[in-house]
């Protein structure tokens, strides 16, 4: 479930179910993602219209721990079969570019802040 905070009284604002776990949660554009796995797979959604549509990551990634938003993009890490996952989308969700940390297992944090995405994970 996700909540809203307001004078200290949480209020249920969207309840999603799915099979596994969900880890992270980023708000920008007007909009929050939401990274998790489910069904032994990495899962990336944004709610639009009141509703959680998944968007589509590599079929390689097996888990995703963590998304921030800043300058215009949702940056999403985790890990794949082949180590670390790190891919960054546009507010449109329609353009996706995916990039792997040298020396990573995983990417379990992710932050923005003055212009720039800062990573951090297993070595």
């Amino acid at each position: 479930d996700f909540l809203s905070i307001n004078n200290g009284e949480p209020s249920l604002i969207k309840s999603i179910i799915l099979p596994d776990e969900l880890y992270g949660v980023a708000y920008g554009n007007g909009e929050f993602m939401i990274v998790g796995t489910s069904n032994g797979k990495a899962l990336a959604a944004v709610l639009q219209n009141g509703k959680f549509q998944t968007i589509a990551v590599p079929s390689t990634y097996e888990s995703l721990a963590t998304v921030a938003y800043g300058d215009g993009e949702f940056m999403i890490g985790g890990a794949s079969m082949n180590g670390a996952a790190l891919g960054v989308f546009n507010t449109t969700f329609t353009d996706y570019s995916s990039e792997l940390p040298r020396n990573l297992v995983s990417v379990n944090a992710i932050a923005y802040g003055n212009g720039e995405f800062m990573i951090g994970g297993i070595v």
